[in-house]
């Protein structure tokens, strides 16, 4: 279901409140993701903006992707111009990001940062 269909309940929507509340807090940006996610699994982050599509750089864009979108309500366009990227691209792997069980582990320990 996409999000723009999706029927948000009282508690989905409280959680997506404090997502952003403690996203603004904590003063994250992209770059801080990038940073944390890189660290997280061990990757170079200049290696993001290459044109590789090697696993374990895509699974990084990913990660970063559904993070910057869940969490910092980013745009698409914006995540897809860092990366290097094009917004369909984003979109895709943020799909792939939400189902990466590491993305919620690395999404609570930047929000404990």
């Amino acid at each position: 279901m996409s999000r723009k269909n999706r029927i948000d309940t009282p508690r989905a929507v409280n959680e997506d409140y404090e997502k952003k509340i403690s996203a603004r807090t904590h003063h994250l940006d992209i770059e801080k993701i990038i940073d944390v996610v890189c660290e997280h699994l061990g990757l170079n982050p200049a290696l993001l903006n290459s044109p590789s599509k090697q696993t374990h750089i895509t699974r990084a864009r990913a990660i970063i992707s559904s993070i910057a979108f869940d969490t910092l309500r980013l745009k698409g366009v914006d995540i897809a111009q860092r990366l290097n990227l094009t917004p369909t691209a984003i979109s895709k792997l943020s799909a792939k990001g939400r189902a990466d069980r590491s993305a919620i582990d690395i999404s609570r320990s930047i929000l404990t940062i």
